[in-house]
């Protein structure tokens, strides 16, 4: 496919971690969906670090054509900030200057053939553009390996402890009466966390985690830890599909009261996907059937958020998200 008068693009180069990242492609893919243009995705500016057709295969795009630069031959290239695309023919796709954070005014149509949205932000839009997606058969055959052993009755917990800080003493405080005699499965950014965690109430229940049990320099686990940016999300991954496969999750806030967007995702889909299979419930009948599942459970409250009320202090209640 050329581009040409005939075909206008959004190329979107989001930015942030990964529900960050879906966000934003989904933001694009619905102003594409309004203004018919098709939408072209590349992620190597995003926390993923890598091309996302590595780890996913498309399962619908609906009415909006999905590429990565190499269906049309584009060459994208991110240096310090700075954007720079050409065609195939070696023609400048956007002009000079264009840098990460650039984006357009989505309210309204545009003449240029391509359009770059490059910004961060997350939010509660990144499962749908998930439910375009499914995990490529050896990706998913791993994660389903990894996380066979912990079967579907677990409560989950995230924990975000190194770019934003989390008061997870006092949060575990507020969730004992959820966790005594269940298996909990706690991932985290900081496996300072998850030691706590496993000494402080190991005895209380069955602990299990994904994540890795070595970082003690207060860095993400999931950003350069190892230099492979594969084996890095590949374990990313498996920590957003085992926090999203169990019974319950709990959301736990950071210290300056914002929600973890990847918990918010990993919430998301336990209430609106079937996450290894990627179906959606997102129309009434599917939210209701999804519903009826977890009554059948004897789980009806399936997501809590663990709120910092005061320093030092949290309660933890059921929540929509």
């Amino acid at each position: 496919m050329a581009v040409g008068a005939q075909e206008k693009m959004v190329l979107a180069c989001p930015q942030g971690g990964f529900n960050d990242m879906l966000c934003q492609l989904e933001r694009a893919w619905r102003y594409c969906r309004r203004f018919n243009r098709a939408l072209v995705v590349e992620t190597g500016a995003s926390g993923l670090n890598d091309d996302l057709f590595r780890y996913f295969e498309l399962r619908r795009s609906g009415p909006v054509p999905i590429l990565a630069p190499s269906d049309l031959g584009w060459r994208i290239r991110l240096r310090e900030g700075q954007i720079q695309g050409e065609a195939a023919d070696a023609t400048p796709l956007f002009a000079q200057g264009a840098k990460l954070g650039d984006t357009f005014d989505m309210g309204a149509d545009h003449a240029d053939p391509v359009l770059l949205h490059a910004t961060a932000g997350g939010g509660d839009l990144g499962v749908h553009f998930l439910e375009k997606l499914a995990l490529r058969p050896e990706i998913k055959a791993q994660i389903t390996s990894a996380i066979a052993p912990l079967g579907q009755d677990y409560l989950s917990i995230h924990i975000r402890n190194t770019d934003w800080q989390t008061d997870y003493v006092s949060a575990f405080r507020s969730i004992e009466r959820l966790i005594e005699g269940r298996k909990v499965l706690v991932c985290s950014d900081d496996s300072r966390s998850l030691l706590y965690f496993q000494d402080t109430y190991g005895t209380r229940c069955s602990f299990a985690t994904t994540s890795e049990l070595g970082n003690l320099d207060g860095k993400p686990l999931h950003h350069g830890r190892s230099g492979d940016a594969y084996a890095a999300n590949l374990r990313m991954l498996t920590d957003l599909y085992a926090l999203a496969s169990g019974a319950r999750i709990v959301m736990v806030d950071t210290q300056n009261t914002k929600r973890s967007g990847f918990a918010v995702l990993a919430a998301h889909m336990l209430r609106r996907l079937r996450p290894l299979d990627g179906d959606g419930a997102f129309d009434l009948g599917g939210r209701l059937a999804s519903y009826r599942r977890a009554l059948l459970r004897g789980r009806p409250m399936r997501v809590y958020r663990a709120r910092e009320i005061r320093p030092g202090r949290h309660l933890c209640h059921p929540t929509y998200e």
